[in-house]
């Protein structure tokens, strides 16, 4: 299935390549992060816009999936970036204004970066709250491990973990794990990678990585220096791959070690790479799955507090982790074969309903026009639990 759209945008005054690609629509509308790298590509555009697309469908979420990429020479300086994003902004602007796509952060940008995208191509100068989004993909990945180990017979507590890229994703999820008592045994950045079997001290790595950034595993003292690929072949229980695209592919994926993979990144693992570790009976919880905290967290907002959310995503997204991988072992197939299925299915019907111009949404359109903002705001806070419980458990009548 071919995309929605495919824009292009060659900039020479500030040398940079842009895509944004519209995978699909819900009433018109689509979302999905900005990428910035030198690496980027419209193919790794495309298939980050089709993941979107999964990601919402699965989590029942009114949405199309699609991504936005800059790619760029090098480091740019501070200015240079603003003009950057304000130039992408601007040329991508027609399609922000009618609400065709609206972008959030991705790898390689920022909030800030995000927030003069908006403003350049809305004419406007505001600062948006944005919600921490790297925290709720940490609970994801979480909450999915702790179902993978123990379907295995095995205790997060007693589990090593190593994480490939330890930025805002990896290092967060470094956080959750260790304090729900993993052993964090390996990280790596762009400057390489260290490992110790007995454990690395977690919060130091966070102290580290905001005092020295990437080059922090060349500083950390008592792990031996390893390479970004070696990480990948350690002898761990879980690995999570929180760096680039395509880092686990079919050269690699038969040195892959652990006995569970659960992404924090987007399309981390080619589909050829996830049906060889299949195959060998390593669990790999599906990207869209494992790090659609993100765009759930987003979602729910305000409307809930965070231990509320943190308690609806443990019972309830476990469940539907269960069943994903329930459904593989019964089925022979993939825990991504299951899962695309029942995101698709979601995604069909949410699509087919939101063209029906029934009597509850003409309802909910009076009532968005009289009543106002902040008795709108108290409704949705009552109403919010039970709507996000009953998305995420329709998601096990897909799988029966």
């Amino acid at each position: 299935m071919y995309p929605q759209l495919i824009y292009g945008v060659a900039d020479q005054k500030l040398n940079f390549l842009g895509y944004l690609v519209i995978d699909s629509t819900i009433d018109g509308k689509s979302s999905g992060g900005i990428r910035m790298s030198a690496e980027v590509t419209l193919d790794e555009i495309a298939a980050l816009a089709k993941n979107m697309t999964l990601k919402c469908g699965f989590l029942g979420i009114p949405r199309g999936g699609a991504k936005a990429g800059i790619r760029v020479n090098g480091l740019l300086s501070k200015v240079e970036r603003r003009s950057v994003f304000a130039g992408f902004g601007k040329c991508i602007g027609r399609f922000i204004k009618c609400g065709y796509y609206f972008p959030g952060t991705d790898m390689g940008t920022t909030n800030e970066d995000v927030d003069l995208l908006l403003n350049a191509a809305l004419g406007e100068m505001k600062h948006r709250k944005h919600a921490s989004t790297h925290v709720y993909t940490s609970w994801t990945m979480l909450v999915s491990t702790k179902v993978a180990l123990s379907i295995l017979g095995l205790d997060l507590e007693e589990s090593t973990v190593a994480v490939e890229g330890f930025g805002k994703v990896g290092s967060s999820a470094a956080h959750f794990f260790s304090k729900n008592g993993a052993r964090i045994v390996g990280i790596s950045t762009v400057q390489g990678a260290i490992y110790n079997s007995k454990g690395l001290d977690a919060e130091k790595l966070l102290k580290m990585r905001r005092e020295f950034g990437d080059d922090l595993v060349k500083f950390y003292k008592g792990a031996k220096k390893i390479t970004t690929n070696e990480l990948k072949k350690m002898p761990v229980d879980v690995l999570l791959p929180c760096a680039g695209s395509w880092t686990i592919n079919s050269t690699n994926a038969y040195e892959v070690r652990s006995k569970i993979v659960c992404p924090g990144a987007n399309i981390p693992i080619t589909n050829k790479a996830e049906e060889i570790l299949f195959k060998r009976n390593i669990i790999v919880i599906p990207d869209f799955v494992s790090n659609s905290g993100g765009i759930l967290g987003a979602f729910i907002g305000s409307m809930l507090s965070e231990r509320r959310k943190w308690e609806i995503i443990e019972r309830e997204f476990g469940r539907r982790v269960s069943e994903i991988i329930r459904c593989s072992k019964e089925r022979n197939v993939s825990p991504r074969k299951v899962a695309a299925r029942m995101a698709m299915t979601r995604f069909n019907r949410i699509k087919a309903s939101s063209e029906e111009r029934n009597l509850k949404k003409q309802v909910l359109e009076v009532i968005r026009h009289i009543v106002p903002k902040a008795h709108r705001e108290v409704i949705a806070r009552l109403i919010a639990p039970r709507t996000f419980v009953k998305m995420l458990r329709e998601m096990e009548l897909l799988t029966t």
